[in-house]
């Protein structure tokens, strides 16, 4: 999560519970912001070869509101959404589309779990499942703001998801818990789709992932 610089100025780390408040404070104050940047995310997903790319500019734009930076908001997502395309593609496309595959093996052997074999196909699927998502979390924003080669991308997306577990695990909840309850409420849902779910998303992926954008920028 955010951390908030009065919090910091006393050189100690604020608490989990510290920076969870600061991340709900920035999503009020961002709230019209983040209903624009939900919108321009579907809108540059349509094509979906687009959608790692959409990713990496949505998280840019998050990094900015959550760093309390000036910026403008359309300029500024195609600018990223522009310069990453490609890099997103070959980095992100792969991950996603892991995702993707583990997610159809855990929803076709779901009901077949009586049998064994379906069973650790399913426990199987979901472990890839959450693999993929939690290093989902980390990529998109260390696109959007450190220049690394692909190979040390994934690494470091890796590596962060258990360092920055907590965070990590929070981000991966309330992304399961928001996107359950779109689907379960459809098409009630719709207008929350519309306007809110894809660029929270984005805003807690990229409040995981801060600290280790920090670290990943430090010098050596």
């Amino acid at each position: 999560m955010p951390q908030s610089k009065k919090n910091s100025q006393d050189g100690r780390p604020p608490s989990f519970l510290r920076e969870v408040s600061w991340f709900f404070k920035v999503l009020y104050e961002n709230l019209f912001e983040l209903v624009q940047l939900n919108f321009l995310w579907i809108l540059s997903c349509l094509p979906l070869v687009t959608i790692p790319a959409a990713c990496t500019a949505a998280c840019r734009i998050s990094l900015h509101m959550l760093q309390q930076e000036d910026y403008r908001l359309g300029k500024e997502f195609w600018k990223e959404f522009r310069r990453s395309f490609w890099r997103s593609l070959q980095t992100g496309g792969p991950l996603l589309l892991c995702g993707v595959l583990c997610g159809i093996g855990a929803v076709s052997s779901y009901p077949m779990l009586a049998q064994a074999a379906h069973y650790g196909r399913f426990l199987l699927s979901c472990a890839g499942l959450a693999l993929v998502c939690g290093m989902a979390v980390h990529l998109f924003p260390l696109m959007a703001a450190v220049e690394l080669p692909a190979s040390a991308l994934l690494k470091n997306a890796f590596l962060l998801y258990f360092f920055c577990l907590p965070r990590t695990l929070f981000a991966l909840f309330l992304v399961i818990a928001l996107n359950l309850a779109a689907v379960c409420f459809l098409p009630y849902a719709f207008p929350l789709l519309l306007l809110l779910v894809f660029s929270v998303e984005g805003l807690l992926a990229a409040a995981a992932a801060l600290p280790g954008i920090s670290l990943c920028k430090q010098p050596e």
